[in-house]
């Protein structure tokens, strides 16, 4: 239960909203795979969950480096996954490193060829010392091996591992490592793995040496190593032969991320100080060209304040990954361009056909089909806002619009099949139909401005009422989203309390699902509900802008 403030929240965003919402659908219709034999059964549909993700997709980009095919690879480090994308970050490939607790993915480079080398520490069972080594891959991300394991080294009085945070690579794809802790940039040779040369001077603050430790590195077209440590506001210059050239000073002190020297002579460097996190331009004499943090018109910053972020300067485009984000920007300028955001924005309700496309609706009115690929494939009935979705098994899609009191029909094709219920209801905002025809209703209590939940109502199919559930019983704060499965079982989405009440026939409460928050298999702001005929869950959040799966114990699937 909420306290009265917090329901007086949910209540007026609820009035914002113009009504509340739900969904539902009968995956494969009446038939219970409980009658068939194995080759009758209906297999179960499959997808790429979550739906309506954004391209670029990922739980924590360390780093995003273009590749062959007109394609990006980028490194999650929470996921511990090499991720491949097309160029409007369509995920390609997914390719699960090790997982276990010891083992921690940094960085990653890609060199002209497309492979793609992956640093990795592992830091092994106590009292065995930790190990960095360089895992190589093709470009579809198969596994080529080991490249190379680092040797530990005394640094501080203690023996360290590298803790490579970069890699970068010359004209004949020899492979540049940046060591944190060895204070130095080495080059190795690509076949052979044997160090070639190496650049900086250990610790310290004279010409050639980094303090604080080595930071960021690049190669320009020349052959030149220039470096960023974390306390001297110095950007050093080396010479191919490994010998120190000169240094310019930063305009401020500050941490930075990827770092590069174009092809016009402009030095772009990722940093964050100053309280945001930007992208800064420099000319060869350490002259600011720009200074950008993404914001629009003095609106929110497309670069938000946190670790340094990646990038990848291709053609005239900057393409910065920060965290789970992607942008794009004028190399030129810096000026943002576009960002790859989700391609859902708050739905309101799921429902499946037995085809497999999933339909969605959004707060902004109209349906999103999405095929069983995950891909959106069909937009209809723009303008009016449904806060409920149904399938049955003949594909007829069932759309509550509760502004116009009315039920509307869709074939899948999203054509219109005619109405129901006109003047029947007040504000029907969630519908699911019982094996009796009967049907179960989120009912809101105005019309034309909708005060609070009023209650859930199970009503026959001789239009006489059943039962109804006033709010606040059975646990139930504020129904959002109601279906029901081939034992009519009820579930109810609850906007208030975040997570997903099952109730018997009789409208009685058995257990709840899930539980408030923004991670995987947790709720913020449930809307629309689904099920399968195998008891999976698909569930429609507002508040975090994605449709999850779980399976018939409240498990969060992938699949």
């Amino acid at each position: 239960m909420l306290d009265g403030s917090i329901k007086i929240i949910l209540i007026l965003t609820i009035l914002i909203f113009n009504s509340a919402c739900t969904l539902s659908l009968d995956t494969f219709g009446k038939i219970s795979p409980a009658s068939l034999t194995d080759e009758q059964l209906p297999k179960e549909i499959k997808g790429n969950f979550p739906l309506g993700k954004a391209p670029f997709a990922a739980e924590e980009i360390a780093k995003i480096r273009p590749s062959t095919g007109n394609r990006f690879v980028a490194l999650d480090t929470l996921k511990k996954k090499i991720l491949i994308y097309t160029s409007e970050g369509t995920t390609i490939k997914e390719v699960q490193l090790l997982n276990h607790s010891s083992f921690y993915p940094t960085t990653l480079g890609v060199d002209s060829q497309g492979i793609i080398y992956v640093v990795a520490r592992d830091e092994g069972a106590s009292p065995a010392p930790s190990t960095e080594s360089v895992l190589k891959f093709d470009s579809n991300g198969n596994s080529l091996g080991t490249f190379m394991e680092f040797s530990r080294e005394l640094s501080g009085g203690s023996l360290e591992n590298p803790d490579v945070h970069q890699i970068r690579f010359d004209s004949a794809d020899n492979i540049y490592f940046g060591m944190y802790y060895f204070d130095q940039v080495r080059l190795y040779n690509k076949t052979s793995g044997n160090l070639m040369k190496a650049y900086g001077m250990g610790s310290g603050l004279g010409n050639g040496e980094f303090f604080g430790h080595l930071e960021s590195f690049t190669v320009d077209s020349g052959g030149y190593i220039w470096a960023t440590d974390g306390a001297s506001q110095r950007l050093q210059k080396f010479k191919p032969d490994g010998s120190y050239d000169s240094q310019i000073l930063l305009p401020q002190s500050s941490q930075t991320g990827d770092l590069a020297v174009l092809d016009d002579g402009k030095i772009l460097i990722a940093e964050i100080g100053g309280g945001s996190t930007r992208l800064l331009a420099l000319n060869s004499s350490g002259a600011t060209v720009y200074s950008q943090d993404g914001a629009l018109g003095g609106g929110t910053a497309y670069l938000p304040v946190g670790n340094p972020l990646t990038f990848s300067v291709v053609g005239n485009e900057i393409f910065a990954g920060h965290w789970s984000d992607v942008r794009v920007f004028d190399r030129d300028t810096g000026m943002p361009l576009r960002s790859f955001g989700p391609t859902l924005k708050q739905p309101l309700a799921v429902a499946r056909d037995n085809a497999g496309n999933t339909y969605v609706s959004e707060f902004a009115g109209g349906i999103k089909r999405f095929d069983k690929n995950g891909a959106k494939d069909l937009t209809f009935a723009t303008g009016t806002v449904f806060y409920d979705l149904h399938c049955d098994s003949k594909g007829t899609i069932y759309a509550p619009d509760a502004a116009n009191k009315k039920i509307k029909k869709f074939s899948t094709a999203g054509d219109p099949l005619g109405t129901l219920a006109q003047g029947k209801v007040a504000a029907p905002v969630g519908i699911s139909v019982t094996k009796d025809g009967g049907v179960v209703i989120v009912d809101s209590a105005s019309a034309v401005i909708l005060g609070p939940y009023r209650a859930l109502v199970k009503v026959n199919a001789d239009n006489t009422v059943a039962w109804e559930l006033p709010a606040g019983q059975e646990g139930i704060d504020m129904a959002f989203g109601v279906a029901i499965n081939a034992q009519d079982e009820i579930f109810v989405t609850d906007l208030a309390n975040n997570n997903i009440t099952r109730l018997n026939p009789a409208g009685q409460s058995i257990t709840t699902i899930s539980q408030p928050g923004i991670s995987f298999g947790q709720l913020t702001q449930p809307t629309g509900i689904t099920l399968d005929d195998f008891g999976n869950i698909y569930v429609a959040e507002f508040g975090n802008s994605r449709v999850q799966k779980f399976n018939s114990a409240g498990i969060a699937k992938t699949e």
